[in-house]
């Protein structure tokens, strides 16, 4: 069993903890099989000057919800929207994560299909006429969001 930084001396700790008391009982340490854990002999290094930022206690970056789903929508946000809405008394962990992904998917088959409409147009930009041109194009879009009003687009 190989542990590092500080969970490393608690394991020490918690050995020299069971070692005691099984003693104290007048039980044989051999018994427990605790030898394996003993703390190997390692150098110990001078304490720092400077105190550990909490990054480093963490050990290392923290890592989102979206980066470990893989996804760019934010699934913290949405789950706290969740929480705080009137959805539900309860809220899964997997819905949220279900409906960013959800959302990024539509939201890369509009930008998709705009990008394309606008390159047809010749234009560099997307602007919301070409997002509604988009829309209406592609049959599951246009079902989806059939009640949905772009302002500033042209009526037809």
């Amino acid at each position: 069993l190989e542990l590092h930084g500080n969970w490393a001396d608690e394991e020490d700790e918690a050995v020299n903890r069971i070692r005691a008391a099984t003693e104290a009982r007048g039980g044989d340490v051999k018994e427990l099989g605790l030898d394996e854990l003993e703390p190997e002999a390692e150098e110990e290094e001078p304490p720092e000057a400077e105190s550990e930022s909490s990054e480093e206690q963490r050990g290392g970056e923290r890592t989102t919800c979206s980066a470990k789903a893989g996804l760019q929508f934010p699934v913290g946000r949405i789950h706290r929207l969740f929480r705080n809405g009137n959805h539900a008394k309860r809220v899964g962990a997997g819905a949220s994560v279900y409906l960013a992904a959800v959302l990024e998917y539509v939201t890369a088959e509009v930008l998709t299909l705009a990008g394309d409409a606008a390159r047809d147009e010749g234009t560099r930009g997307i602007c919301p006429r070409q997002i509604q041109i988009a829309i209406r194009k592609d049959e599951k879009l246009r079902k989806l969001l059939a009640s949905v009003t772009i302002s500033q687009t042209r009526a037809r």
